[in-house]
């Protein structure tokens, strides 16, 4: 529905823009209407002015006045019985405009804005009433057009349901049921014919399927018990071959373990040359070692007499450092006693100048002596802390001196312990390299004899394995036909499972397509009644069943 709202508001835009127009056009006119009373009452005072007289003055200022109330009186009347009844018009028109009154004509005889604003509105109202009646034969158009979508989609509802029911029945087993196609909707025709066309197709499908079935469930004894018979063959086949691959497995594992025992004895042979040449290179090292380790002995008793006399040596030097320590002890407290007594002269000088002053006699003599006699009590103080220092550091070296030659003594004894052990040594070392050479002769004679022995038992150990490489190649050869023997049997055994299974499932398959109405007309058909549910209901063909026995 048009919003008549809408065009009063636009028609008052109108109004209030015309209103704005007319405004400009009164202000103008009072403007002029005021410059010509002023031009007017200039006049009459020149004039008074002219005359000279108090009476002619007062006449033209009252002849103004009356002027300019007589122009604004005229201009006030107009603007009143003329623009005012106008707009008071055309506010009229556009309020029962906008309250749906479109047979109500705004006419004006006005070639101005006003004219322009009264055709404007007369277009609106006639635009408003041509939109109504478009708005309400769109209305009555949209009516019918529910009323007809209303039927349209019963008509729908209904036969929807109808072949809703038709298709309940057909999961059901039942597919004897046919749909009328004689309705109204031609896409419901269209489905009415699939579904016929669907349901005959199956129908015909499922009998294919029975006969199938039943040629196939025939098929799988037959085939079931040829598969049955080719498993025994097959196995017992593989049963003698199995038979003969045991039995070459058994020599070849006896050659096996003949091969075994002669590569064992081989090894043993090559261990032992391998040991004896190892036993013969250790005893030759061990021979270097030993003349090795009797020079090296001999170093080490050189080594350690010179160490006991650089020792003896240094163990002088000591001896010598101590007493030179206490020479230096002795010379530090001769140092340290002439500090005190320096100390004490120096002591007895401050107390004479100090009296030397007292006395009177304080010139720069006394004074300077006093200084000196400072100077020389400080230096007796240094010289008493650094020969404490110098005591203390030669006791640490004395100390020292001690130790180290403590030290020095024990480790010369040790020096002599180990020369001895060092020499025994030595003379155990040259025996040990004698016995060593001996044993390193033995060893290379039986190195030799071992190597012929290992060489011989390769031999033996080879012939033997070429032996069992053959006989285990006939052995896995006929573990092989064995196995595909074995497996040719079990596939078998599968296959004729198999196909018991298949002719279980075929009778199944019978049993399940047996549960199925199936009607021996075909899709183009008509069916021969309509049920009370409407047009495309589910009817029940008259003709005769196809059921599992037929």
């Amino acid at each position: 529905m048009l919003n008549i709202a809408n065009y009063s508001s636009y028609g008052k835009e109108m109004l209030d823009y015309v209103t704005k127009r007319y405004s400009r056009r009164i202000g103008l006119g009072l403007a002029t209407t005021l410059v010509a009373t002023a031009a007017f009452m200039a006049v009459f005072r020149a004039h008074a002015l002219a005359v000279g007289e108090p009476a002619a003055v007062s006449s033209a200022l009252i002849g103004s006045a009356i002027v300019l109330v007589l122009n604004l009186g005229v201009l006030g009347l107009v603007l009143s019985g003329n623009l005012t009844v106008e707009l008071s018009r055309l506010i009229d028109n556009a309020e029962r405009i906008g309250d749906g009154e479109l047979d109500r004509v705004a006419e004006s005889d006005r070639n101005d804005e006003l004219g322009t604003l009264f055709s404007a509105f007369d277009d609106m109202r006639l635009s408003l009433k041509t939109a109504f009646e478009e708005s309400e034969a769109a209305k009555q158009d949209a009516q019918q057009a529910k009323q007809e979508a209303e039927q349209l989609s019963q008509q729908l509802v209904d036969h929807a349901e109808d072949i809703g029911d038709a298709m309940e029945q057909t999961a059901d087993g039942d597919l004897s049921q046919r749909l009328s196609a004689d309705a109204d909707i031609e896409a419901i025709n269209r489905i009415t014919t699939a579904y016929n066309e669907m349901v005959t197709d199956l129908g015909d499908v499922i009998v294919e399927l029975r006969a199938f079935a039943a040629d196939v469930e025939d098929s799988t004894v037959d085939i079931s018990e040829e598969a049955a018979g080719l498993a025994d063959e097959n196995q017992s086949l593989a049963d003698d071959i199995r038979q003969l691959a045991d039995e070459m497995t058994e020599q070849a594992n006896s050659l096996q373990n003949a091969q075994g025992e002669t590569d064992q004895l081989a090894a043993s042979v090559e261990e032992i040359a391998s040991t004896t040449d190892e036993v013969s290179n250790q005893a030759e090292s061990a021979a270097d070692i030993g003349i090795e380790g009797r020079e090296q002995a001999e170093e080490a008793i050189e080594a350690m007499g010179e160490i006991q006399s650089s020792m003896q040596e240094l163990r002088s030097l000591t001896e010598s450092l101590e007493t030179e320590m206490d020479d230096v002890a002795e010379t530090t407290e001769l140092i340290d006693d002439i500090a005190e007594q320096t100390n004490i002269l120096a002591l007895n000088a401050n107390i004479e100048a100090a009296r030397a002053g007292n006395d009177g006699a304080g010139d720069g003599s006394t004074e300077g002596f006093a200084v000196v006699a400072d100077e020389i009590k400080s230096l007796a103080g240094e010289t008493q802390t650094a020969v404490t220092e110098i005591e203390g550091t030669i006791d640490d070296a004395r100390q020292d001196a001690l130790d180290v030659s403590e030290q020095m003594g024990r480790t010369m004894s040790e020096l002599e312990d180990s020369s001895e052990t060092v020499t025994t040594a030595n003379e155990t070392l040259q025996s040990i390299t004698a016995t060593v050479e001996d044993v390193d002769t033995a060893m290379k004679d039986v190195a030799n004899a071992t190597d012929e022995g290992a060489a011989s038992a390769e031999e033996v150990a080879a012939t033997i394995s070429q032996v069992e490489d053959d006989a285990l190649d006939v052995a896995e050869t006929s573990k092989n036909l064995a196995d595909a023997a074995e497996a040719a049997a079990e596939t078998m055994t599968v296959s004729a499972q198999s196909v018991s299974e298949l002719a279980d499932r075929t009778a199944e398959l019978r049993a399940k397509l047996d549960q199925f109405d199936v009607a021996t007309s075909t899709a183009s058909e008509e069916p021969t009644a309509t049920p009370a549910g409407g047009p495309g209901a589910a009817t029940t063909a008259d003709n005769t069943e196809v059921t599992g026995d037929d």
